[in-house]
Parts: C-alpha cells; sequence; structure tokens
C-alpha cells in the first residue's frame, strides 16, 4: 500500500498544480475582461 501510495504521489501533486494554474488563468481571464468592460464604458 506505502508503495501505492509513493508512485501515486507524483501524480497528485502533478493534477494538484495542474488544477491550480487552470484555476489562475481563470481568475486572470475573469480580470482581465472585467478591465475591458471598464475601460470601453
Amino acid at each position: 500500500m506505502s508503495a501505492f501510495c509513493l508512485s501515486c504521489f507524483p501524480f497528485a501533486s502533478k493534477m494538484f498544480l495542474w488544477s491550480l494554474t487552470f484555476i489562475h488563468l481563470i481568475i486572470s481571464s475573469i480580470i482581465n475582461i472585467n478591465k475591458a468592460v471598464e475601460g470601453m464604458e
């Protein structure tokens, strides 16, 4: 079981980092859209 967890850990950490990056991209794009909308008004 411990060997399985050790082999699983890099994959889990990659998925965690990928999801964090994805969320960061979504948030920054929303902020950029809001700035663009404010600039047009």
